[in-house]
């Protein structure tokens, strides 16, 4: 809508204000109104006015519930919350010039008709509704602007002088092919204008386009014996004609794209590109590969899907977006169309009212919600599709990488996901320029200028299989078709063990299998291995605990087939097919319901602790004033640190034998080196039946892999020292003081760890410890020196003389304060120490003003944050350790206070360890 109305008048004191003055400023005042409603707003029915018909005896009642809208002038049009019902009508007269509605030569001109309701002034001349001539009228509302001349002046007054417009919204039935005809003006009136934009929707057209759903590839039902017959198989599906259709895929799916670039174009910038001829070039060379691309024929198969599924989106999008910018007035200037008339048998309105063009559906302004992000979405899906087609590139081998380089494992996402936040596939060239595919994958990466998050096997510096895989839901796997079978197989397998990835593979062979194989041997063959796993399908790639199927070419005569030109070009045993099952199969001896859980621990010793231990100087006998060591096992403690496991039970079974206990020895030499890397892996080397060990870099925690669900327990403690005894177990870990044993970590989640499963099974355990256990590669510990120790302990010894008391702590008026009196609320007698890092100096705050205050300078705080680390092996900020004394067992979620910082509670007497009572 462009304003008329540029010109309004200026009024100054005295001065006389004549008609075209106050109807100058009127006319300018209604017009700006209209104009914000229509172009700020939106225009076309906002809400409401339904129409339905109840007919009988061949008469209708025509109803129209109650709603607003607006019209492409902006004006306004109401029913009132009592609606709208009519059973009489009479022809129109249209009085007010409304140019719409006079439409000349015509089919259905001088058919106008108004409804009548009872409370219209001429219901009593109206005539009962026609049903059946009803079904090819169309209801539209009508906004009347009639004007009325008024009195004369005369010798007493003349405040009646001039004009009174009186607004009414008439209801009329419309023939449909009036409004063809009137639809069929309007565009060609706005089309002369040269104004772009999506005026005229065709909803037939775009609810019209094909649905494409990709054929199954039915391998169990496809005979699969060899090579050539998973090639006729995949040929069944992407190049002969589909029943029922004459088409093939390729096709098919071409013309869909055709089509739908036909119907959206209006929204679209720069829509050209012809998707059926590119396609069909594409297609071409599914049976006439190049001669190093001959095994990628896969890949066509899983291109169509990614095809199909952007389609769904962009599809799906673009149907809602219907906001338009600035809509020529010319539109429906003040009318509205309510729908076509589909008798029905109640009152409820016809689901197909207005399907078609006879529904002005609201349009909203691009400035409401997020339409404009969504119309740069709309082009950026459209782009997405012209780029998959144009970048279409089977993948090589790239000789100047090696072997396990070219096959690559991509972290991506299930294909229940969209596609935009899955890894993007090998069979694309992401570094094309032309089609700077990476820029339209995935929408909001790119608007927020992060594009180059995206995954790809083909996309330079992708490192995600570093990344975490907490949100991964599927491993595309890429590169290995048309390579030696034993090669791929040795590649993918150090990949797994590197990675630490969560699937088995294996390769079948296709050729007919010895008579002389066992019931084990033959499932290295296809024909065999698919009777017992029926199952199987391509996903070009594996699911989180599933298996990646690979299938190696047989060698042999091909002249014969029709598939020479492709099977003539793959070596023999070459990859030239992969499948995957959901599950990991027999052969790896994990049973298909068996899962791994992982749960992490502290361990018993702290990393200054352990620190102490490889750096002291042991003394087996007393040199001058310097006594001996005590253990009564000096000897051994001299050169090992040594753990005493007193219990190791699985499913209640007892992996000690008849022994009471068993020691586990590491060499100081080993763990000074290796730090906790050296411990786990000498706890795997003696129980190779039991829970695998690992460790978390840095942090002093261990982790423990056992069958998810199983019931452990491990109780051990360190020979040197005070000999604690802790016990780890499925539900946390404990310690075991005062005759009791106390969880000291936080009960672990059920989903981690409380599940119920079978019985101890040694062949699952070799299975884990064979697949789960720590790199054997060792990375050397950097150890604190004696000197960093010592600045350490004075930096620390420093800040607790300064905090003698807790009230010195800049966390007691906010936080300590609080927790005491949440704890004597629970028992008034108890006895609080804080212990720990705030009860001893060594403490980090959330709040850097506060350890930067405490060292006095930032220098200060920096260096001792890098001491920290070396000596405890912690960064962050300190967790709150409260001894409390107490004849209740109190625990953290019994203490109501929003806290920030972990809290551990120890229970014992007041003076068991040094610190600041609260």
């Amino acid at each position: 809508m462009i304003p008329d109305n540029n010109i309004y008048p200026y009024f100054e004191v005295n001065q006389v204000l004549s008609a075209d003055h106050l109807n100058t400023l009127a006319t300018r005042l209604d017009e700006q109104e209209r104009l914000t409603r229509a172009t700020l707003h939106g225009i076309g029915i906002v809400c409401g006015m339904e129409v339905s018909v109840t007919k009988s005896g061949g008469k209708a009642r025509i109803s129209i519930s109650k709603g607003y809208g607006v019209t492409s002038e902006g004006y306004p049009v109401i029913i009132g919350d009592e609606g709208f019902k009519a059973d009489r009508y009479r022809t129109l007269e249209v009085g007010d010039g409304y140019k719409p509605l006079l439409l000349d030569d015509v089919d259905g001109a001088g058919k106008l008709l108004e409804l009548l309701d009872s409370s219209h002034e001429h219901y009593d001349e109206g005539i009962e509704i026609n049903a059946a001539k009803a079904q090819e009228m169309a209801v539209v509302l009508y906004v009347e602007l009639l004007e009325t001349s008024l009195k004369t002046c005369t010798p007493g007054s003349c405040d009646d002088k001039g004009k009174k417009v009186t607004v009414s919204v008439r209801k009329l039935l419309v023939p449909t092919a009036y409004l063809d005809a009137l639809h069929e003006e309007v565009a060609d009136e706005i089309n002369k204008a040269d104004a772009k934009g999506d005026f005229f929707p065709n909803l037939a057209t775009r609810l019209d386009l094909p649905d494409l759903r990709m054929p199954r590839f039915d391998i169990p039902a496809s005979a699969l014996t060899n090579a050539e017959s998973i090639i006729a198989a995949y040929e069944k599906i992407l190049i002969d004609p589909l029943e029922g259709s004459e088409k093939s895929l390729f096709k098919r799916i071409g013309e869909a794209l055709d089509a739908t670039r036909t119907a959206y174009a209006p929204l679209l910038d720069k829509p050209e590109f012809d998707f059926a001829t590119e396609l069909k070039n594409i297609e071409s060379g599914f049976l006439n590969p190049a001669r190093n691309r001959a095994a990628a024929f896969q890949y066509h198969y899983d291109f169509l899907n990614d095809l199909i599924d952007a389609y769904d989106e962009f599809r799906a999008k673009a149907f809602e977006l219907t906001a338009l910018c600035n809509p020529p007035s010319q539109l429906y200037p003040r009318h509205l169309e309510l729908g076509e008339l589909e008798p029905s048998s109640g009152d409820t309105p016809s689901a197909e009212a207005g399907i078609l063009a006879f529904r002005h559906s609201f349009r909203p302004s691009p400035a409401l919600g997020e339409l404009k992000t969504k119309r740069a979405e709309v082009q950026s899906l459209y782009n997405r599709l012209r780029a998959m087609v144009a970048s279409f590139d089977l993948p090589t081998y790239n000789n100047s990488k090696s072997l396990a380089e070219n096959i690559r494992v991509t972290p991506s996402r299930a294909a229940d996901a969209p596609l935009s936040l899955r890894a993007i596939p090998c069979y694309y060239d992401p570094n094309d320029p032309k089609t700077a595919l990476p820029e339209t994958w995935d929408f909001a990466k790119t608007a927020a200028g992060r594009s180059d998050l995206n995954c790809g096997s083909r996309i330079d510096g992708d490192d995600s299989i570093n990344w975490s895989l907490d949100q991964c839901g599927f491993f595309r796997i890429e590169g290995h078709t048309g390579l030696d079978a034993d090669k791929v197989l040795e590649a993918l397998q150090k990949k797994i063990a590197t990675h630490r990835l969560p699937f088995d593979v294996l390769v079948l062979k296709t050729e007919t299998p010895p008579d002389d194989l066992d019931d084990d041997e033959l499932q290295g063959y296809l024909t065999e291995f698919l009777k017992k796993h029926p199952g199987i399908e391509h996903t070009s790639g594996v699911m989180p605990g599933g298996t990646f199927v690979m299938v190696c070419n047989k060698a042999g005569s091909t002249s014969g087939s029709p598939y020479n030109p492709v099977l003539s070009r793959i070596g023999a045993s070459e990859i030239v097919a992969d499948f995957a099952l959901p599950y990991r199969v027999a052969e790896t001896l994990k049973p298909a319901d068996i899962s791994v859980g992982e749960c992490q621990y502290a361990w018993i010793d702290s990393v200054r602790h352990l620190n102490n231990i490889t750096m002291r100087d042991y003394r087996k006998q007393a040199i001058g004033k310097a006594p001996a060591a005590r253990e009564a096992e000096a000897s051994r403690l001299a050169t090992n640190y040594v753990l005493r496991i007193r219990k190791y039970e699985i499913q209640g079974r007892n992996l000690l034998g008849s022994s009471s206990f068993i020691d586990v020895s590491i060499p100081l030499s080993d763990l000074k080196k290796y730090g906790h890397a050296a411990i786990v892996a000498k706890l795997n080397q003696t129980f190779p039946l039991g829970a695998v060990f690992d460790h978390t870099a840095g942090t002093g925690n261990v982790l423990i892999r056992s069958v998810r669900g199983q019931r452990f327990r491990i109780e051990l403690e360190g020979v040197q020292g005070n000999r604690i005894r802790y016990a780890y177990t499925e539900a946390g870990m404990f310690r075991f003081q005062n005759d009791n044993w106390e969880q000291i970590d936080g009960a672990k989640t059920e989903s981690g760890c409380r599940m119920i499963a079978e019985d101890y099974d040694e062949k699952v355990y070799r299975w884990i410890q064979k697949t789960f256990k720590p790199a054997s590669l060792q990375s050397t510990v950097t150890r604190p020196t004696i000197q960093d120790i010592v600045k350490w302990e004075k930096m620390a010894l420093k800040r607790a003389r300064r905090y003698k008391s807790a009230r010195k702590l800049p966390i007691y008026a906010s936080l300590l304060s609080g927790l005491a009196s949440a704890i004597r609320s629970i028992d008034p007698d108890a006895k609080i120490v804080l212990v720990g890092s705030w009860g001893n100096g060594s403490w980090l705050s959330r709040i850097e003003s506060e350890n930067i205050a405490s060292f006095g300078s930032a220098s200060q705080l920096k260096t001792f944050r890098t001491l920290n680390q070396k000596v405890t092996g912690r960064s962050s900020f300190s967790g709150i350790d409260l001894l409390i004394d107490s004849k209740y067992a109190i625990t953290p979620d019994m203490i109501p206070v929003i806290c920030g910082y972990p809290i551990t509670i120890y229970k014992g007497k007041k003076d068991a360890q040094k610190g600041l009572e609260l």
